[in-house]
């Protein structure tokens, strides 16, 4: 892996990543990435089976593990993932998995980059 995989003010996409996943996120720690990193694990994204999982880098493995998801997921890792206005509510109350409604469950509805904060 680059190290250039851990640059802090960059954002990391990895499409199935799962299997790789608990070697990835020790590497880009050592690498210099905080492990309190934004991050986030969505499995079967745009689907009505749609879940996702919010952690730090340094929790995100433990938490995709619980939650047990499965592929195909897309795995998030950087600031950009702090933009969800999800991600405030999560952190806080230290649960990181969140169910969309049916009717919402579309992930360009809820899509990460989306700046409009809920009020």
């Amino acid at each position: 892996m680059s190290e250039h995989a851990a640059d802090c003010d960059s954002t990391l996409v990895v499409y199935m990543g799962l299997s790789t996943l608990p070697s990835l996120t020790p590497k880009l720690i050592s690498h210099g990435l905080s492990p309190e990193t934004p991050s986030v694990a969505i499995e079967r994204g745009t689907t009505p089976q749609q879940r996702v999982i919010f952690a730090e880098l340094k929790n995100l493995v433990d938490d995709v593990k619980s939650a047990a998801l499965v592929s195909p997921t897309l795995i998030i890792i950087g600031k950009v993932v702090a933009l969800s206005p999800f991600w405030p509510q999560l952190t806080e109350t230290s649960e990181t998995s969140i169910s969309l409604p049916d009717s919402r469950r579309s992930f360009v509805d809820y899509s990460l980059f989306n700046l409009q904060f809920a009020n």
